[in-house]
């Protein structure tokens, strides 16, 4: 794999990554790059309205998005690397040796060490998700206030938003298996739950805007 920061490599080369099979990267590196995108292209289409003659009302709106939506960007790919390293922590855990019995120091550690790397790596995914539901927002600002000749543009970021909150749901509801049951796992099935019905409102209230807006003839 590439030692590099995967923020600051290639496309062509996150991708190789990916596909090689070493599970880091994997869905959860995607579900922020997705992210990462919706923040791009939010930016995108705030860049093209502020100002911009007819939008001169939202020029104000626009800069403040834009800004979010930069910051937001910036802080999502960070969690291309740290999905990697979560991960391989979670590898040398299980790695670790184990006693001859479920109650011997070898074994103790060994456990100790598994849940501290779990509650790490599922960190990655729930972080991931607290962006996305952030960016979805900003892309409904975009819809129905941005430049209409950007309306494909806004309308993929709706749809790279979605991926990257549903993905980074169903990765932490994945990961939370098995974890002994606390406050803060039930604070993140409370959050997850909250993010799927997000998602279900966003695409319902949306799509047939964007439709509209496209002239796009629904059955």
């Amino acid at each position: 794999m590439n030692t590099d920061s995967l923020a600051q490599t290639t496309v062509k080369s996150l991708l190789a990554d990916v596909a090689g099979g070493s599970m880091a990267p994997g869905g959860i590196g995607m579900a922020a790059l997705s992210a990462a995108q919706t923040a791009a292209l939010v930016s995108m289409v705030c860049c093209q309205t502020a100002g911009k003659p007819g939008y001169e009302p939202m020029t104000e709106e626009m800069e403040r998005v834009l800004e979010r939506a930069r910051q937001l960007e910036e802080q999502v790919l960070i969690f291309l690397d740290q999905e990697v390293e979560a991960f391989n922590k979670l590898m040398e855990s299980a790695a670790l040796p184990r006693g001859l019995t479920d109650h011997d120091e070898q074994t103790t550690i060994r456990r100790e060490m598994m849940r501290i790397a779990a509650r790490s790596y599922v960190q990655v995914p729930y972080q991931v998700g607290l962006i996305a539901a952030e960016l979805l927002p900003l892309v409904e600002t975009v819809i129905r206030y941005g430049n209409r000749e950007l309306v494909a543009d806004a309308g993929t970021a709706l749809f790279t938003a979605l991926a990257a909150l549903r993905a980074a749901a169903l990765q932490v509801s994945l990961n939370l298996k098995g974890q002994e049951a606390d406050e803060w796992v039930a604070t993140a099935r409370e959050r997850v739950a909250r993010w799927c019905e997000e998602a279900a409102t966003a695409e319902s209230e949306l799509w047939p805007l964007l439709q509209g807006q496209a002239g796009v003839q629904t059955a």
